[in-house]
């Protein structure tokens, strides 16, 4: 019988939207996230591709695409400047930005423009965390918003300006344009990883991997009780630890029985020189040495078997001897006990965990081989394969640091390079799940867990340079051997009870472990299908009632019910009366009775017209106008009310009906009477009274005196003179104002009697006395002066404008003197 651990994720509740970034080298996180530069211009060494920016509370993070993979920090010279207060004359200008912060991760430093001066800084003050450590042609990392007290809490602006640029002669650079990539600071959550310190089930399997740096766990040291305050709170079940070389493993083993104790037997362990232990609260049945790194055969508390390699790589620039161990590592795992390197057996399905310090901080390659199985020396160590037991690639644990937005597992924060995640935990994930995992850094935990804890938060960096990675597993049996463990078998006494059981309907037993009891009760009316004869139909059970008639069993007796009391031959769910056989659909029917006699939902009513009155009683059926209930209409010659007489209405009883007579009352009004013109009376009934008006000018012929002219009427005004009596007065108009026997119609100025027609004319006075249109005006000579001031108008020469001739005796220009002139004075 084989038992499994298994490990459930539920710890790793990311939370992820848009600037929720985790820095673990995955990508993922940074889909929705837009891309906030995309210059790919092909440069030949190395070429920036895309960039892409997002921050929380705490950190500006930025993702960079490359086209080509790369080491971050020993190739090229990639390099951030951030202009964070968006002010080119505050800082070193660098294409068209004042960069205040810079980071060259291929030189590994960087500056930051304080106060006016350049300083030269690592990644620690400004807060520089990269991802991946290996070779990658994509990397995102951080820069703290707040460089802290150090710097007098130097913060980045709301607006900031970005450039990411190959910090070589000729580098690449995005953007190509001046003035970098300008990014807004957006209000955003920062990620969250909420695991749990504690287990989160007792019964759970706890393993942690540590560092311990150059045997840290030796006392007296500070380093010592760091790491002792550590181990106390992550309370391992299964601890791996490497670095180990000077103290003795029952040293470590005797602190842990004081730290935990867990009886006669104590903690177990087991080592593999020169510096790798395992300490287990259960047996270690067996180890052997691959190089440098451990293989041991453990049990769990059930006695189970567990594979686990706790490996120490070779660290830095040696990337062969990595491979190379790696490459051994992974070929044992292949082989099992038929490889040289493992001398003892292990069934298929033994849970495995690979955990330990990689020092992956070359090539890529190296945990493509972990995790896929791919040898790279093939020729050596054989072919590749899959190095989970159902063919796919183990697990990577990816943990989380609780309370930050880091994956990283080694730190030093006094050295040149950068945070990285040296340390890790693969399993397989066929055999495994993890309920409960993260990376523990005492520096990010909040004031009331350090207290809690007995904690300092300078304790993970005082104990080492790597951090302790946690995983909790729970484990399970398949006690009855159908393949599922009890963690997902329901019964697992029962064989034929598991997840992958068929199940039986409506016995009570939840034979697939779904958590229910297959019912199937189709049409969902109570009655499970092996008891309701029709499951499709909810109206059918052995609860229904029986509807008569129609041929269906509701009530699943067995019978269908058939109800005929009148014996007529017709069911009562067509006899509309099963107490009258003479009532069914076959019957005649009666009219006008109230009785539906042939069951066809109406009593046989005829009123052809639909007045309310049927045939019986309506002396014309097919009028609705004409019933009992009808208002008679006079001299029509219709019977409307049915009483048998016409209504005929005379009054005058001028032989015309009320219906033709506009006026009944009076015998001299109707349509043969003549008719009278201009009296507003219309005696012969065809709707107009008459009136006369031949000329139209609105006044009859009984009033206007001439009514085939419309200018004469009452209401004409008079026109003088011209013998017409326009208003009808008896008059016509006669006006001669001056009384000269002149009309005013011939005298042009009626006012005045001294001008008429027969007045003479006065000359070269500008008036027309005789009314023949002209003023009377002489001049004789033609000169252009009149008689009344041209001294000699026979004389055109002479006129008030001529010049005077001396001493001719002539006024010339009628000034009353002729012009003398004595030159000489002699008289």
């Amino acid at each position: 019988m084989r038992r499994i651990f298994t490990i459930i994720l539920f710890s790793l509740s990311l939370n992820v939207a848009e600037a929720q970034i985790a820095i673990d080298g995955r990508f993922t996180d940074w889909t929705d996230v837009e891309t906030a530069a995309d210059d790919p211009d092909n440069w030949p060494d190395l070429d920036i591709e895309s960039v892409k920016i997002s921050n929380d509370d705490t950190y500006l993070y930025i993702y960079v695409k490359c086209n080509r993979e790369f080491d971050l920090m020993d190739e090229f010279n990639l390099t951030i400047s951030i202009d964070s207060d968006n002010d080119l004359s505050t800082g070193r200008t660098v294409n068209g930005i004042g960069s205040d912060r810079s980071f060259n991760f291929g030189q590994r430093n960087g500056y930051i423009y304080y106060n006016g001066d350049e300083i030269s800084v690592n990644h620690f003050e400004p807060g520089v965390v990269p991802a991946p450590t290996v070779t990658s042609n994509q990397f995102e990392l951080t820069f703290v918003r707040n460089l802290g007290p150090s710097w007098s809490n130097m913060s980045m602006e709301n607006e900031l300006r970005i450039l990411v640029h190959n910090d070589n002669p000729e580098g690449d650079r995005v953007p190509n344009a001046q003035g970098g990539i300008a990014y807004t600071m957006k209000n955003s959550p920062g990620f969250i990883q909420d695991a749990n310190v504690e287990k989160i089930d007792e019964s759970d399997v706890r393993i942690v991997s540590l560092n311990v740096q150059n045997d840290g766990l030796l006392p007296p040291s500070d380093t010592h009780e760091s790491l002792k305050r550590i181990i106390q709170v992550l309370q391992p079940d299964i601890l791996a630890l490497q670095e180990v070389y000077e103290q003795a493993p029952n040293q470590i083993a005797n602190m842990l029985n004081d730290m935990f104790p867990i009886g006669n037997d104590g903690w177990q362990f087991g080592r593999v020189q020169p510096d790798i232990m395992v300490f287990s609260k259960w047996e270690v049945l067996a180890q052997d040495r691959v190089d440098g790194n451990g293989i041991f055969l453990l049990e769990d508390q059930n006695g189970d078997p567990l594979v686990m390699y706790n490996v120490h790589l070779p660290c830095c620039a040696n990337d062969s001897d990595r491979a190379r161990e790696i490459d051994r590592m992974m070929a044992s795992l292949r082989d099992q006990s038929e490889s040289d390197d493992i001398s003892f057996d292990f069934p298929d399905g033994t849970p495995v965990v690979i955990l330990g310090d990689f020092n992956l901080v070359g090539q890529r390659q190296d945990y493509r081989s972990i995790t896929t199985g791919d040898i790279v020396n093939e020729s050596l160590y054989g072919s590749d394969f899959s190095p989970d037991w159902d063919g796919s690639e183990l697990e990577d644990l990816l943990p989380y640091q609780i309370n930050a937005p880091f994956a990283y597992t080694w730190y030093n924060p006094w050295g040149s390079y950068a945070p990285g995640r040296l340390d890790f935990l693969f399993y397989t994930g066929s055999a495994l799940e993890v309920r409960n995992s993260y990376v523990f850094n005492t520096s990010n935990l909040s004031e009331a867990q350090l207290q809690s804890y007995n904690l300092s938060s300078s304790d993970s960096q005082t104990g080492s340079d790597h951090l302790p990675i946690v995983a909790d597993f729970f484990t399970s049996v398949d006690a009855d051997n159908d393949g599922f463990d009890s963690s997902e078998d329901c019964d697992d006494n029962n064989p034929n009870i598991n997840p992958g059981a068929e199940e039986i309907p409506n016995n009570d037993v939840d034979e697939d472990c779904d958590g229910n009891a297959l019912i199937i009760d189709e049409d969902g009316d109570g009655y499970n299908s092996d008891e309701d004869c029709n499951d499709n139909d909810s109206e059918i059970n052995p609860g229904a009632e029986e509807i008569p008639n129609n041929d269906v069993d509701e009530n699943c007796d067995g019978n269908a019910l058939i109800i005929d009391n009148d014996g007529d031959g017709f069911n009562s769910d067509l006899d509309c009366n099963d107490n009258d056989p003479e009532i069914n659909p076959d019957a005649t029917e009666i009219v006008n009775n109230d009785i539906d006699e042939d069951c066809d939902g109406n009593a046989l009513v005829i009123d052809e017209d639909g007045d309310g009155f049927n045939s019986d009683e309506d002396c014309d059926d097919n009028n609705a106008g004409i019933n009992p209930s009808a208002t008679e209409i006079p001299n029509n010659d219709i019977d409307e009310n049915c009483d048998g007489n016409v209504l005929v209405i005379d009054d005058d009883a001028d032989g015309y009906n009320s219906d033709i007579d506009c006026n009944d009352n009076d015998a001299n009004i109707n349509p043969d009477a003549e008719e009278i013109p201009n009296n507003d009376v219309d005696e012969d009934c065809d709707g107009i009274a008459l009136i006369i008006d031949e000329d139209g000018d609105g006044y009859n012929s009984d009033i206007d005196c001439n009514d085939n002219n419309a200018d004469i009427n009452p209401g004409a005004a008079e026109i003088p003179n011209n013998g017409i009596d326009e208003d009808c007065n008896g008059f016509d108009a006669i006006v001669d104002a001056d009384g000269d026997g002149f009309n005013s119609d011939e005298d042009c100025d009626d006012t005045n009697a001294s001008i008429n027609p027969d007045a003479e004319e006065i000359p070269n006075n500008n008036i027309d006395e005789n009314c023949d249109g002209e003023a009377l005006i002489i001049d004789e000579d033609g000169d252009g002066f009149n008689s009344d001031d041209d001294c000699d108008d026979n004389n055109a020469e002479i006129n008030p404008a001529t010049q005077e001739i001396p001493n001719n005796d002539i006024d010339e220009n009628c000034d009353g003197e002729a012009l003398i002139i004595d030159e000489d004075g002699d008289g």
